[in-house]
């Protein structure tokens, strides 16, 4: 039989050797395949396009952020429909409305956003 691997990363861990991760580039995913889950501190200030299309496997994002939201693009999501975004209860209104903003990316997402 063959085993199948659970992979997570959790970020906050890694920035906790180090300076703080404020960000991932691009292509920072591609290959991780076996990525499932990936939580984000709130260190994290923004996220790029196309970040996640080389995760088949990842279901689930989960965003520390409670006091503002992590920027994406129109295409952060595209190549991973399957990826399901957890956030704070109480920041929920943030992505819901806006942090202020004119335009709020996060919007066409809510179909896919989850409170913990």
């Amino acid at each position: 039989s063959q085993e199948t691997w659970r992979l997570s990363i959790n970020l906050r861990k890694a920035s906790s050797q180090g300076p703080p991760v404020v960000g991932m580039e691009a292509h920072a995913l591609d290959g991780a395949v076996a990525l499932e889950e990936l939580r984000l501190p709130e260190t994290i200030e923004s996220l790029p396009e196309g970040v996640f299309s080389g995760c088949p496997k990842l279901t689930r994002l989960v965003l520390e952020h409670t006091r503002r939201l992590c920027r994406i693009t129109e295409r952060t999501f595209s190549g991973a429909p399957q990826v399901k975004i957890y956030v704070p209860a109480a920041a929920y209104p943030l992505y819901r409305d806006g942090d202020g903003c004119e335009t709020n990316l996060w919007s066409a997402l809510l179909d896919r956003i989850f409170q913990y």
